[in-house]
């Protein structure tokens, strides 16, 4: 369960919860996730989007394919020993586990691979008047997407 600190009643719960934990003599393990912004999501799903738009992917093939495992293999693509097949095997990670300047710095080596490769030039976050372009040529195709 995550309880979110800035939040009074959530602290409440959270302690309450701690105090029944240590009555039980519960192991317990205490990670801190650092917040990805809501904006930094939404972008790189505009993007991500926006490029499939362009080359005729999907937006999974864009995201799984090009972002994860051609851009920024280094931060997604993790090998594991199966027992089963007794070989080790690839598998892709999640978005939610990287930090908020990890996830950053993928978009921003997606942005210029996208550039240098592809020939498409994807507008940075700031460039607001073109991710509306973006977002309305989006909404135009969203069935194809």
């Amino acid at each position: 369960m995550m309880y979110n600190t800035k939040n009074p009643l959530e602290v409440q719960n959270l302690r309450l919860k701690i105090e029944k934990l240590i009555e039980k003599q519960s192991m317990v393990e205490v990670v801190e996730k650092k917040a990805k912004s809501l904006q930094q999501l939404k972008y790189l799903h505009t993007i991500l989007a926006y490029f499939g738009l362009q080359t005729g992917n999907t937006l999974d093939e864009v995201k799984t394919c090009y972002f994860k495992r051609i851009v920024n293999r280094d931060l997604f693509v993790r090998q594991k020993h199966d027992d089963l097949l007794g070989t080790d095997r690839e598998y892709v990670i999640s978005t939610a586990k990287l930090t908020k300047e990890e996830l950053s710095e993928a978009i921003e080596r997606f942005r210029n691979w996208a550039s240098n490769v592809a020939g498409i030039y994807i507008p940075s976050s700031e460039e607001y008047i073109a991710l509306l372009h973006i977002q309305h040529d989006l909404e135009q195709a969203k069935s194809y997407l």
